[in-house]
């Protein structure tokens, strides 16, 4: 504020000039590469500097539209490159499993519920898809903790068609017998 009005106007040309640098140094020039390849719609692309890549399937002045497989995507003809074609490994729609890797016993005596409830989801899933028809889940008397998880799981299963305890000559209060839904 009580600066000479010389010395601010030479700081402002001083600032001037910096903010001059930097803006020029900061630009970037627009690089266009020549592409000197032409496109017709089917051939194999890549999107640059991207994982991205499919076939083209529309040409519109200087947008293309390329087909990934899952989704369409438009994009501006100087950012294509040609790429080789992918052999892609489909995905099965189905499950192959053999009957002998399903159990129809799941003995689960001495552990934590906490332990049991994956296995025990997982050992249900596995015998349907092994086409099992009757299970059984040996969860010991004791006190009834792992019987009440397993009855709770057993419960809100989607695969399961009825379960109960075993007869008394085939374990009684410490086997949960189960038939799975067909």
């Amino acid at each position: 504020t009580k600066a000479d009005t010389k010395i601010i106007k030479e700081e402002k040309k001083k600032i001037n000039l910096l903010k001059e640098e930097i803006t020029q140094s900061y630009q970037t020039e627009e690089v266009v590469e020549k592409n000197n390849s032409t496109f017709v719609n089917g051939d194999n692309v890549s999107i640059k500097d991207s994982t991205t890549s499919g076939t083209i399937v529309e040409i519109e002045k200087n947008i293309i539209t390329l087909d990934t497989g899952n989704i369409r995507i438009k994009a501006n003809i100087k950012n294509i490159i040609h790429s080789k074609i992918k052999k892609e490994n489909k995905e099965q729609n189905y499950f192959i499993t053999e009957i002998s890797s399903a159990k129809t016993k799941l003995d689960i005596r001495g552990w934590k519920p906490e332990e049991a409830e994956f296995e025990i989801i997982k050992f249900v899933d596995d015998a349907y898809l092994g086409n099992l028809k009757h299970i059984e889940i040996i969860h010991g008397k004791g006190k009834g903790v792992l019987r009440a998880t397993v009855h709770e799981i057993l419960k809100s299963h989607d695969l399961i068609g009825e379960f109960n305890l075993a007869k008394i000559e085939f374990g009684g209060d410490g086997v949960t017998t189960i038939r799975l839904k067909e």
